[in-house]
């Protein structure tokens, strides 16, 4: 009876260990393979990118999210990583477009800003 109970025991330990062993080494790749990836992406949306260079944003977080995905469900990690850098070469091209067009467009946006500040399309008339 003992030795049934050892046997219990230990066939449902080692699965949760295998279980929590696998997701450790994942949250593991996920740190090396997306570091640069989130870096970039925190730099984009800092930079308002996604209304800046909508394109570059875009492609960069299908990448990113491609990347996630393939992590996940176990894809391989040349697949991974090759995503990853992807998402970080196309983040890293928004934040940077995001940044002239801000220069540029300067004007502009400030009288965006302002029209949403007077709520504008709110008091609008209807035509």
């Amino acid at each position: 009876m003992a030795c049934k109970n050892t046997f219990f025991k230990w066939g449902s330990f080692a699965p949760l260990m295998l279980l929590t062993v696998a997701a450790l080494a994942q949250n593991e790749l996920r740190e090396t393979f997306f570091k640069n990836a989130d870096a970039a992406l925190a730099a984009a949306d800092a930079t308002n990118a996604r209304l800046l260079s909508p394109k570059n944003y875009q492609d960069g977080m299908k990448d990113y999210e491609a990347a996630e995905n393939g992590l996940e469900r176990g894809r391989n990690i040349e697949y991974v990583r090759s995503k990853a850098a992807a998402a970080t070469a196309h983040l890293e091209d928004a934040a940077k477009t995001a940044a002239l067009a801000k220069t540029v467009l300067s004007q502009s946006i400030k009288s965006r800003q302002d029209a949403a500040n007077a709520r504008a399309t709110e008091l609008s008339r209807e035509v």
